[in-house]
């Protein structure tokens, strides 16, 4: 997850009409971590495993966000299916992330989803139940 600021719109007003630059960089900071990993995905496998294990017992000091759930069988064997998104800026009023042709083009990866404040906000809320955002 790369998350930027909300104080600039996610897609160009010009006639470019491309993402805010913020979000290039952010798209771009992805891309490297996806290659990393494509590299070195043995070892990124068995990292993600043994901080999964020290974030259940409350022994790892990184980011992190234990779920509901708490403990998951987890084969550390299986592949992992790694999804990236990239946070930032908001939308135009005249058109939603959702519709923006700009936003398909510019994506590098299909498990590489951009999202503005806006359109992440609303997407929270619907999962959890919540009334849109308006």
């Amino acid at each position: 997850m790369e998350v930027k600021g909300a104080d600039f719109k996610i897609v160009k007003a010009n006639h470019y009409q491309g993402l805010n630059v913020h979000m290039n960089d952010a798209i771009t900071q992805l891309k490297n971590h996806m290659e990393y990993i494509n590299r070195n995905y043995s070892s990124f496998r068995t990292q993600i495993h043994e901080d999964k294990d020290k974030a259940i017992n409350e022994e790892y000091s990184g980011n992190y966000l234990v779920g509901p759930r708490k403990t998951l069988l987890v084969d550390p064997q299986k592949d992992i299916d790694v999804k990236y998104i990239a946070i930032g800026g908001v939308e135009r009023e005249d058109k939603s992330i959702e519709e923006s042709h700009e936003i398909v083009k510019c994506k590098p990866a299909d498990n590489l989803e951009i999202a503005s404040w806006n359109s992440f906000v609303r997407k929270l809320d619907e999962y959890h139940g919540h009334h849109p955002v308006q």
